[in-house]
């Protein structure tokens, strides 16, 4: 997990305390990610995730448990790939 981004709006403001994660994972091993000092999220409600599956055409899905702590899923032990937006 590479917590350094800066966040904008759609119109280019500034998002204070918003912050950017991003990683690959491979499924059956280790896609359960947690969070941690500076990568901890409020909660599931200010955050969005989302995944794509780097090994085939197939679908990925992000779990959000909590703000810090999230899980991928999907098919086999196919590599995943995500990013995860918010504060």
């Amino acid at each position: 997990i590479k917590p350094s981004y800066d966040s904008y709006s759609l119109i280019g403001g500034f998002q204070p305390a918003y912050h950017v994660l991003h990683g690959s994972c491979t499924l059956g091993t280790s896609c359960y990610l947690q969070f941690f000092w500076s990568s901890v999220f409020a909660s599931t409600s200010t955050y969005d995730c989302t995944c794509t599956d780097q090994t085939a055409a197939a679908a990925c899905k992000v779990n959000k448990i909590s703000g810090i702590a999230a899980e991928l899923t999907g098919t086999g032990t196919d590599v995943l790939s995500y990013i995860c937006v918010g504060n």
